[in-house]
Protein backbone atom coordinates (compact mmCIF):
# COMPACT_ATOMS: atom_id res chain seq x y z
CA UNK A 1 0.00 0.00 0.00
CA UNK A 2 2.89 2.33 0.79
CA UNK A 3 4.28 1.83 -2.69
CA UNK A 4 0.94 2.57 -4.28
CA UNK A 5 0.72 5.80 -2.28
CA UNK A 6 4.07 6.82 -3.71
CA UNK A 7 2.78 6.06 -7.20
CA UNK A 8 -0.29 8.22 -6.64
CA UNK A 9 1.86 11.11 -5.45
CA UNK A 10 4.06 10.82 -8.54
CA UNK A 11 1.02 11.21 -10.76
CA UNK A 12 0.07 14.45 -9.08
CA UNK A 13 3.52 16.02 -9.22
CA UNK A 14 4.90 14.81 -12.53
CA UNK A 15 2.14 14.49 -15.10
CA UNK A 16 -0.47 16.69 -16.67
CA UNK A 17 -1.89 13.83 -18.75
CA UNK A 18 -5.47 12.84 -18.03
CA UNK A 19 -4.91 9.36 -19.49
CA UNK A 20 -1.99 8.86 -17.11
CA UNK A 21 -4.26 9.63 -14.16
CA UNK A 22 -6.91 7.30 -15.45
CA UNK A 23 -4.50 4.39 -16.00
CA UNK A 24 -2.92 4.69 -12.57
CA UNK A 25 -6.28 4.91 -10.86
CA UNK A 26 -7.33 1.66 -12.50
CA UNK A 27 -4.11 -0.13 -11.58
CA UNK A 28 -4.16 1.03 -7.97
CA UNK A 29 -7.38 -0.89 -7.37
CA UNK A 30 -5.33 -4.09 -7.12
CA UNK A 31 -2.46 -4.49 -4.67
CA UNK A 32 0.26 -6.65 -6.25
CA UNK A 33 1.47 -9.51 -4.08
CA UNK A 34 2.03 -12.46 -6.46
CA UNK A 35 4.70 -13.01 -9.10
CA UNK A 36 2.05 -12.81 -11.82
CA UNK A 37 0.84 -9.46 -10.45
CA UNK A 38 4.30 -7.95 -10.91
CA UNK A 39 4.62 -9.55 -14.34
CA UNK A 40 1.31 -7.92 -15.27
CA UNK A 41 2.69 -4.48 -14.35
CA UNK A 42 5.65 -5.02 -16.68
CA UNK A 43 3.41 -6.47 -19.42
CA UNK A 44 1.35 -3.27 -19.66
CA UNK A 45 3.04 -2.63 -22.99
CA UNK A 46 0.45 -0.51 -24.78
CA UNK A 47 -0.14 1.99 -21.97
CA UNK A 48 3.08 2.17 -19.99
CA UNK A 49 6.18 0.04 -20.26
CA UNK A 50 6.77 -0.24 -24.04
CA UNK A 51 5.42 3.03 -25.31
CA UNK A 52 6.01 6.80 -25.19
CA UNK A 53 9.79 6.38 -25.48
CA UNK A 54 11.90 9.21 -24.11
CA UNK A 55 13.25 10.25 -27.49
CA UNK A 56 10.86 13.02 -28.57
CA UNK A 57 13.07 16.06 -27.92
CA UNK A 58 16.01 14.44 -29.67
CA UNK A 59 13.95 13.47 -32.68
CA UNK A 60 12.61 17.00 -32.98
CA UNK A 61 16.03 18.62 -32.64
CA UNK A 62 17.85 16.27 -35.03
CA UNK A 63 17.76 16.55 -38.83
CA UNK A 64 15.24 13.86 -39.83
CA UNK A 65 11.93 15.72 -39.56
CA UNK A 66 10.55 18.63 -41.52
CA UNK A 67 8.02 21.12 -40.14
CA UNK A 68 6.12 23.51 -42.36
CA UNK A 69 7.74 26.91 -41.76
CA UNK A 70 4.50 28.81 -42.30
CA UNK A 71 2.79 26.83 -39.53
CA UNK A 72 5.77 26.72 -37.19
CA UNK A 73 5.17 30.06 -35.49
CA UNK A 74 1.79 28.88 -34.16
CA UNK A 75 2.57 25.24 -33.40
CA UNK A 76 2.25 23.83 -29.90
CA UNK A 77 3.50 22.56 -27.52
CA UNK A 78 5.77 25.57 -27.38
CA UNK A 79 8.73 23.60 -26.03
CA UNK A 80 8.63 21.26 -29.05
CA UNK A 81 8.71 24.26 -31.39
CA UNK A 82 11.59 25.68 -29.36
CA UNK A 83 13.46 22.36 -29.54
CA UNK A 84 13.03 22.29 -33.33
CA UNK A 85 14.53 25.79 -33.54
CA UNK A 86 17.30 24.97 -31.02
CA UNK A 87 16.22 27.77 -28.71
CA UNK A 88 18.87 28.40 -26.09
CA UNK A 89 17.00 30.08 -23.22
CA UNK A 90 13.78 29.05 -21.49
CA UNK A 91 13.13 26.16 -23.83
CA UNK A 92 10.12 24.81 -21.91
CA UNK A 93 8.44 28.17 -21.18
CA UNK A 94 6.69 26.55 -18.20
CA UNK A 95 5.61 23.40 -20.04
CA UNK A 96 6.46 19.88 -18.93
CA UNK A 97 8.41 17.20 -20.77
CA UNK A 98 6.76 13.90 -21.65
CA UNK A 99 10.24 12.48 -22.16
CA UNK A 100 11.11 13.17 -18.53
CA UNK A 101 7.69 12.34 -17.06
CA UNK A 102 7.10 9.06 -18.85
CA UNK A 103 10.71 7.94 -18.46
CA UNK A 104 10.56 8.38 -14.70
CA UNK A 105 7.08 6.86 -14.56
CA UNK A 106 8.45 3.65 -16.11
CA UNK A 107 11.37 3.81 -13.66
CA UNK A 108 8.89 4.10 -10.78
CA UNK A 109 7.06 1.01 -12.00
CA UNK A 110 10.34 -0.86 -12.33
CA UNK A 111 11.35 0.15 -8.81
CA UNK A 112 7.96 -0.92 -7.48
CA UNK A 113 8.42 -4.35 -9.06
CA UNK A 114 12.04 -4.71 -7.93
CA UNK A 115 11.10 -3.95 -4.33
CA UNK A 116 7.96 -6.07 -4.33
CA UNK A 117 9.37 -9.16 -5.99
CA UNK A 118 12.19 -9.32 -3.44
CA UNK A 119 9.59 -10.01 -0.74
CA UNK A 120 8.49 -13.18 -2.52
CA UNK A 121 10.50 -16.34 -1.90
CA UNK A 122 9.88 -18.53 -4.94
CA UNK A 123 9.87 -22.31 -4.86
CA UNK A 124 11.55 -24.27 -7.65
CA UNK A 125 8.43 -24.22 -9.81
CA UNK A 126 8.23 -20.42 -9.56
CA UNK A 127 11.92 -19.61 -9.94
CA UNK A 128 11.92 -18.95 -13.70
CA UNK A 129 8.89 -16.66 -13.47
CA UNK A 130 10.37 -14.83 -10.47
CA UNK A 131 13.70 -14.39 -12.27
CA UNK A 132 11.99 -13.08 -15.40
CA UNK A 133 10.11 -10.44 -13.40
CA UNK A 134 13.15 -9.14 -11.54
CA UNK A 135 15.38 -9.28 -14.62
CA UNK A 136 12.79 -7.47 -16.73
CA UNK A 137 12.34 -4.70 -14.16
CA UNK A 138 16.10 -4.16 -14.00
CA UNK A 139 16.24 -3.99 -17.79
CA UNK A 140 13.41 -1.46 -18.01
CA UNK A 141 15.07 0.72 -15.38
CA UNK A 142 18.39 0.62 -17.24
CA UNK A 143 16.82 1.30 -20.64
CA UNK A 144 14.89 4.32 -19.39
CA UNK A 145 17.87 5.82 -17.60
CA UNK A 146 19.88 5.37 -20.79
CA UNK A 147 17.27 7.17 -22.92
CA UNK A 148 16.99 10.02 -20.42
CA UNK A 149 20.78 10.41 -20.33
CA UNK A 150 20.85 11.01 -24.10
CA UNK A 151 18.61 14.03 -23.64
CA UNK A 152 19.44 15.52 -20.27
CA UNK A 153 23.14 14.70 -19.78
CA UNK A 154 26.33 15.57 -21.62
CA UNK A 155 28.01 13.06 -23.88
CA UNK A 156 30.09 10.66 -21.81
CA UNK A 157 33.76 11.63 -21.51
CA UNK A 158 35.80 9.04 -19.65
CA UNK A 159 38.25 11.64 -18.35
CA UNK A 160 35.52 13.88 -16.95
CA UNK A 161 32.62 11.50 -16.28
CA UNK A 162 33.11 11.66 -12.51
CA UNK A 163 32.50 15.41 -12.58
CA UNK A 164 29.88 15.58 -15.36
CA UNK A 165 26.28 15.84 -14.19
CA UNK A 166 24.21 12.68 -14.44
CA UNK A 167 20.58 11.93 -13.64
CA UNK A 168 18.72 11.73 -10.33
CA UNK A 169 19.01 7.98 -9.78
CA UNK A 170 15.88 6.70 -8.10
CA UNK A 171 16.25 3.04 -7.12
CA UNK A 172 13.34 2.89 -4.65
CA UNK A 173 9.62 3.52 -5.21
CA UNK A 174 9.58 6.16 -2.46
CA UNK A 175 9.31 9.37 -4.47
CA UNK A 176 9.33 11.49 -1.30
CA UNK A 177 13.06 10.85 -0.99
CA UNK A 178 15.20 13.82 -2.04
CA UNK A 179 17.61 12.44 -4.63
CA UNK A 180 20.26 14.81 -6.04
CA UNK A 181 21.72 14.47 -9.50
CA UNK A 182 24.40 11.81 -9.71
CA UNK A 183 27.59 12.08 -11.73
CA UNK A 184 27.48 10.81 -15.30
CA UNK A 185 29.82 7.99 -14.29
CA UNK A 186 27.38 6.92 -11.57
CA UNK A 187 24.52 7.03 -14.07
CA UNK A 188 26.23 4.68 -16.51
CA UNK A 189 27.54 2.51 -13.67
CA UNK A 190 23.96 1.91 -12.47
CA UNK A 191 22.72 1.24 -16.01
CA UNK A 192 25.42 -1.36 -16.64
CA UNK A 193 25.02 -2.89 -13.16
CA UNK A 194 21.30 -3.36 -13.74
CA UNK A 195 21.96 -4.94 -17.13
CA UNK A 196 24.59 -7.29 -15.78
CA UNK A 197 22.19 -8.57 -13.13
CA UNK A 198 19.30 -8.74 -15.59
CA UNK A 199 21.38 -10.89 -17.91
CA UNK A 200 21.73 -13.56 -15.23
CA UNK A 201 17.96 -13.68 -14.69
CA UNK A 202 16.39 -13.42 -18.15
CA UNK A 203 15.83 -16.09 -20.82
CA UNK A 204 17.91 -15.92 -23.98
CA UNK A 205 14.82 -15.03 -26.03
CA UNK A 206 11.46 -13.78 -24.74
CA UNK A 207 8.07 -15.40 -25.16
CA UNK A 208 6.77 -12.13 -26.63
CA UNK A 209 8.80 -9.33 -28.19
CA UNK A 210 7.63 -6.72 -25.70
CA UNK A 211 9.47 -8.57 -22.93
CA UNK A 212 13.21 -8.16 -22.28
CA UNK A 213 15.68 -11.00 -22.79
CA UNK A 214 19.40 -11.69 -22.66
CA UNK A 215 19.57 -10.75 -26.34
CA UNK A 216 17.93 -7.40 -25.52
CA UNK A 217 20.45 -6.88 -22.70
CA UNK A 218 23.37 -7.38 -25.09
CA UNK A 219 21.71 -5.19 -27.73
CA UNK A 220 21.31 -2.35 -25.24
CA UNK A 221 24.89 -2.77 -24.02
CA UNK A 222 26.08 -2.62 -27.64
CA UNK A 223 24.23 0.68 -28.09
CA UNK A 224 25.65 2.00 -24.82
CA UNK A 225 29.24 1.04 -25.65
CA UNK A 226 28.86 2.65 -29.08
CA UNK A 227 27.76 5.84 -27.35
CA UNK A 228 30.67 5.56 -24.90
CA UNK A 229 32.99 5.00 -27.89
CA UNK A 230 34.15 1.65 -26.50
CA UNK A 231 34.00 -0.07 -29.84
CA UNK A 232 35.63 -3.37 -28.91
CA UNK A 233 33.06 -3.93 -26.17
CA UNK A 234 30.21 -2.92 -28.50
CA UNK A 235 31.37 -5.49 -31.06
CA UNK A 236 31.54 -8.21 -28.42
CA UNK A 237 27.92 -7.53 -27.44
CA UNK A 238 26.76 -7.51 -31.05
CA UNK A 239 28.40 -10.84 -31.75
CA UNK A 240 26.74 -12.30 -28.65
CA UNK A 241 23.35 -11.43 -30.14
CA UNK A 242 24.01 -12.32 -33.76
CA UNK A 243 25.33 -15.71 -32.69
CA UNK A 244 21.71 -16.51 -31.69
CA UNK A 245 19.63 -14.23 -33.92
CA UNK A 246 20.88 -12.80 -37.22
CA UNK A 247 18.06 -13.15 -39.75
CA UNK A 248 17.34 -10.08 -41.86
CA UNK A 249 14.00 -9.50 -43.55
CA UNK A 250 14.37 -9.49 -47.33
CA UNK A 251 12.45 -6.40 -48.40
CA UNK A 252 11.88 -8.01 -51.82
CA UNK A 253 9.42 -10.35 -50.08
CA UNK A 254 7.37 -7.58 -48.46
CA UNK A 255 3.99 -7.04 -50.19
CA UNK A 256 3.75 -3.43 -51.35
CA UNK A 257 0.48 -1.57 -51.44
CA UNK A 258 0.97 1.95 -52.85
CA UNK A 259 -2.20 3.07 -51.07
CA UNK A 260 -1.11 1.85 -47.65
CA UNK A 261 0.09 4.11 -44.85
CA UNK A 262 1.75 1.21 -43.03
CA UNK A 263 3.79 -1.01 -45.33
CA UNK A 264 5.87 -2.83 -42.72
CA UNK A 265 3.71 -2.58 -39.60
CA UNK A 266 1.60 -5.69 -40.43
CA UNK A 267 4.85 -7.67 -40.10
CA UNK A 268 5.57 -6.40 -36.57
CA UNK A 269 4.73 -9.64 -34.78
CA UNK A 270 6.53 -11.88 -37.28
CA UNK A 271 9.43 -9.68 -38.34
CA UNK A 272 12.49 -11.87 -37.65
CA UNK A 273 14.69 -8.84 -37.06
CA UNK A 274 12.98 -7.50 -33.94
CA UNK A 275 14.71 -8.35 -30.65
CA UNK A 276 12.82 -6.06 -28.28
CA UNK A 277 9.73 -4.09 -29.27
CA UNK A 278 9.42 -0.58 -27.84
CA UNK A 279 7.42 2.24 -29.39
CA UNK A 280 6.66 5.90 -28.92
CA UNK A 281 4.60 8.91 -29.86
CA UNK A 282 4.85 11.19 -32.86
CA UNK A 283 5.67 14.76 -31.68
CA UNK A 284 2.62 16.99 -31.60
CA UNK A 285 4.27 19.52 -33.90
CA UNK A 286 4.00 16.86 -36.62
CA UNK A 287 0.37 17.87 -36.97
CA UNK A 288 -0.81 15.06 -39.25
CA UNK A 289 0.24 12.43 -36.70
CA UNK A 290 2.98 11.04 -38.95
CA UNK A 291 6.63 11.93 -39.36
CA UNK A 292 7.33 14.30 -42.25
CA UNK A 293 10.82 13.62 -43.51
CA UNK A 294 13.37 16.27 -44.33
CA UNK A 295 13.74 16.26 -48.13
CA UNK A 296 17.53 16.14 -47.80
CA UNK A 297 17.13 12.91 -45.86
CA UNK A 298 14.87 11.39 -48.50
CA UNK A 299 17.41 12.25 -51.19
CA UNK A 300 19.91 9.89 -49.54
CA UNK A 301 18.04 6.87 -50.95
CA UNK A 302 19.06 5.79 -54.45
CA UNK A 303 16.84 4.21 -57.07
CA UNK A 304 16.40 0.50 -56.47
CA UNK A 305 16.59 0.92 -52.71
CA UNK A 306 13.34 -0.66 -51.51
CA UNK A 307 13.38 1.46 -48.38
CA UNK A 308 12.54 4.42 -50.58
CA UNK A 309 9.04 3.07 -51.25
CA UNK A 310 8.50 1.00 -48.10
CA UNK A 311 9.54 3.77 -45.72
CA UNK A 312 8.00 6.82 -47.39
CA UNK A 313 4.89 8.08 -49.12
CA UNK A 314 3.86 11.36 -50.75
CA UNK A 315 1.28 13.24 -48.71
CA UNK A 316 0.30 16.78 -49.73
CA UNK A 317 3.64 18.56 -50.14
CA UNK A 318 5.59 16.26 -47.82
CA UNK A 319 7.22 12.88 -47.78
CA UNK A 320 5.83 11.04 -44.78
CA UNK A 321 7.33 8.05 -42.98
CA UNK A 322 5.27 4.84 -43.21
CA UNK A 323 7.97 2.28 -42.35
CA UNK A 324 6.97 1.58 -38.76
CA UNK A 325 7.54 -1.98 -37.52
CA UNK A 326 6.50 -1.71 -33.86
CA UNK A 327 3.56 -3.60 -32.36
CA UNK A 328 1.79 -0.30 -31.68
CA UNK A 329 1.97 0.96 -35.25
CA UNK A 330 4.50 3.62 -34.25
CA UNK A 331 8.21 3.68 -35.06
CA UNK A 332 10.38 0.98 -33.49
CA UNK A 333 12.57 2.40 -30.72
CA UNK A 334 13.66 -0.97 -29.37
CA UNK A 335 16.30 -3.27 -30.84
CA UNK A 336 16.60 -5.22 -34.07
CA UNK A 337 19.16 -7.15 -36.07
CA UNK A 338 19.65 -4.39 -38.65
CA UNK A 339 20.92 -1.93 -36.05
CA UNK A 340 23.34 -4.52 -34.68
CA UNK A 341 24.72 -5.24 -38.16
CA UNK A 342 25.44 -1.53 -38.52
CA UNK A 343 27.07 -1.31 -35.09
CA UNK A 344 29.27 -4.28 -36.01
CA UNK A 345 30.19 -2.71 -39.34
CA UNK A 346 31.23 0.54 -37.67
CA UNK A 347 33.24 -1.21 -34.97
CA UNK A 348 35.05 -3.39 -37.52
CA UNK A 349 35.84 -0.37 -39.69
CA UNK A 350 37.19 1.61 -36.74
CA UNK A 351 39.45 -1.36 -35.94
CA UNK A 352 40.73 -1.34 -39.52
CA UNK A 353 38.94 -4.57 -40.50
CA UNK A 354 37.47 -3.07 -43.67
CA UNK A 355 36.57 -6.33 -45.40
CA UNK A 356 34.60 -7.49 -42.36
CA UNK A 357 32.93 -4.09 -42.12
CA UNK A 358 31.91 -4.21 -45.78
CA UNK A 359 30.62 -7.77 -45.41
CA UNK A 360 28.33 -6.56 -42.62
CA UNK A 361 26.99 -3.58 -44.52
CA UNK A 362 26.61 -5.45 -47.81
CA UNK A 363 24.68 -8.23 -46.05
CA UNK A 364 22.20 -5.60 -44.90
CA UNK A 365 22.03 -3.89 -48.29
CA UNK A 366 21.41 -7.22 -50.04
CA UNK A 367 18.12 -7.42 -48.14
CA UNK A 368 17.16 -3.84 -48.85
CA UNK A 369 17.69 -3.45 -52.61
CA UNK A 370 15.83 -4.79 -55.60
CA UNK A 371 17.41 -8.00 -56.90
CA UNK A 372 18.63 -6.53 -60.18
CA UNK A 373 20.42 -3.58 -58.51
CA UNK A 374 24.15 -3.65 -57.75
CA UNK A 375 24.08 -3.00 -54.01
CA UNK A 376 27.63 -3.97 -53.02
CA UNK A 377 30.15 -1.43 -51.78
CA UNK A 378 33.92 -1.94 -52.09
CA UNK A 379 36.81 0.23 -50.93
CA UNK A 380 40.16 -0.05 -49.17
CA UNK A 381 39.92 3.51 -47.86
CA UNK A 382 38.91 3.54 -44.17
CA UNK A 383 37.49 7.05 -44.34
CA UNK A 384 35.30 6.13 -47.31
CA UNK A 385 34.05 2.94 -45.66
CA UNK A 386 33.25 4.78 -42.44
CA UNK A 387 31.31 7.42 -44.36
CA UNK A 388 29.30 4.72 -46.13
CA UNK A 389 28.47 3.06 -42.81
CA UNK A 390 27.36 6.31 -41.18
CA UNK A 391 25.20 7.13 -44.20
CA UNK A 392 23.70 3.65 -44.10
CA UNK A 393 22.80 4.22 -40.44
CA UNK A 394 20.86 7.29 -41.52
CA UNK A 395 18.97 5.41 -44.22
CA UNK A 396 18.24 2.24 -42.27
CA UNK A 397 17.59 3.69 -38.81
CA UNK A 398 15.56 6.72 -39.84
CA UNK A 399 12.97 7.62 -37.17
CA UNK A 400 14.26 4.96 -34.78
CA UNK A 401 15.21 7.52 -32.10
CA UNK A 402 18.94 7.13 -32.76
CA UNK A 403 19.92 10.09 -34.91
CA UNK A 404 20.31 12.48 -31.95
CA UNK A 405 22.53 9.96 -30.20
CA UNK A 406 24.64 9.62 -33.34
CA UNK A 407 25.03 13.37 -33.72
CA UNK A 408 26.15 13.70 -30.11
CA UNK A 409 28.74 10.92 -30.17
CA UNK A 410 30.14 11.70 -33.63
CA UNK A 411 30.52 15.38 -32.82
CA UNK A 412 32.28 14.50 -29.57
CA UNK A 413 35.16 12.79 -31.35
CA UNK A 414 35.23 15.46 -34.11
CA UNK A 415 36.43 12.99 -36.74
CA UNK A 416 33.05 13.13 -38.49
CA UNK A 417 31.64 16.51 -37.35
CA UNK A 418 28.15 17.56 -38.38
CA UNK A 419 26.71 21.09 -38.38
CA UNK A 420 22.93 21.36 -38.67
CA UNK A 421 21.17 24.31 -40.29
CA UNK A 422 17.60 25.45 -40.90
CA UNK A 423 15.83 28.72 -41.61
CA UNK A 424 12.97 30.40 -39.80
CA UNK A 425 11.59 33.83 -40.73
CA UNK A 426 14.44 34.15 -43.25
CA UNK A 427 16.98 33.69 -40.44
CA UNK A 428 19.62 30.98 -40.72
CA UNK A 429 19.85 28.96 -37.50
CA UNK A 430 22.81 26.68 -36.87
CA UNK A 431 23.87 24.19 -34.23
CA UNK A 432 27.56 23.34 -34.39
CA UNK A 433 29.34 20.23 -33.04
CA UNK A 434 29.40 20.05 -29.23
CA UNK A 435 27.08 23.02 -28.89
CA UNK A 436 25.65 23.18 -25.32
CA UNK A 437 22.21 22.84 -26.91
CA UNK A 438 22.95 19.15 -27.48
CA UNK A 439 21.95 18.82 -23.81
CA UNK A 440 18.37 19.74 -22.98
CA UNK A 441 17.52 21.58 -19.76
CA UNK A 442 15.89 19.68 -16.91
CA UNK A 443 12.15 20.50 -17.09
CA UNK A 444 11.16 23.33 -14.72
CA UNK A 445 8.59 21.24 -12.81
CA UNK A 446 11.29 18.67 -12.02
CA UNK A 447 13.65 21.44 -10.88
CA UNK A 448 10.93 22.89 -8.64
CA UNK A 449 10.22 19.52 -7.02
CA UNK A 450 13.70 18.06 -6.83
CA UNK A 451 15.88 21.16 -6.57
CA UNK A 452 18.24 19.74 -9.20
CA UNK A 453 21.20 21.60 -10.59
CA UNK A 454 20.27 22.85 -14.05
CA UNK A 455 22.20 22.12 -17.24
CA UNK A 456 24.10 24.94 -18.86
CA UNK A 457 22.81 26.05 -22.25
Amino acid sequence: MKTLLYAAVLILVSSCSGSFLEVKTDQSLVIPYRIEDYQAILDDAFRTMNTKASIVLGTIAADEIQVDEEQLANLTPVHQRNAYLWKKEDLFEGEQSDDWNFGYRRILYANQVIEGIQKIKPDNAQLDAWSNVRGSALFFRAFNYYQLAQLFCEVYDEKNAKSQLGLPLRTEPDITLKIPRSTLQQTYDLILKDLNEAEELLPIEPTIKQRPSRLAVSALRARIYLQLRKYDLALTEVNAVLGHKNTLLDFNTVPFDPNSFATLQPLATVNPEIIFDFSGSIPEIQRIGLYCVNQRYFDKYQEGDLRKKLFFKDFNSFKIFIGSTSFSGGPLYGFAVDELQLIAAECEARAGNLNKALDRINTLRKNRFEKHVDYELHSSDKKVVMQWILEERQRELVFRGLRWEDLRRLNKEMEYPITLEKTFNSELIRIVPNDPRYVFPIPPNAIAIGGYEQNSR
